[in-house]
């Protein structure tokens, strides 16, 4: 449900998913507060931190790639700079 409700403010937008994930990211990266269960499941958190810890060395391709569509590039990116902005 909460990805048809993305896609369809992505739609209505003119922008696709990943942008919106994107201007997100960014947002987070510049310190803004946004709560991880808004764009990512507790499961797929789960997924993701375990991923992000098996993966030491590379960056979100080898991670996505660990994943498959469990995930996409933009909650990716989401959880990075919420994890980076914590430490």
């Amino acid at each position: 449900m909460r990805r048809q409700i993305r896609k369809d403010l992505a739609r209505t937008r003119g922008f696709v998913a990943n942008t919106i994930y994107g201007h997100l990211a960014e947002a987070v990266e510049a310190g803004e507060k946004l709560e991880l269960d808004k764009v990512i499941t507790s499961e797929q958190e789960r997924f993701i931190a375990a991923a992000f810890a098996q993966v030491t060395f590379g960056g979100l391709k080898e991670i996505k790639e660990l994943l498959g569509d469990k995930v996409n590039y933009g909650q990716l990116r989401i959880f990075r700079a919420a994890r980076a902005s914590h430490a």
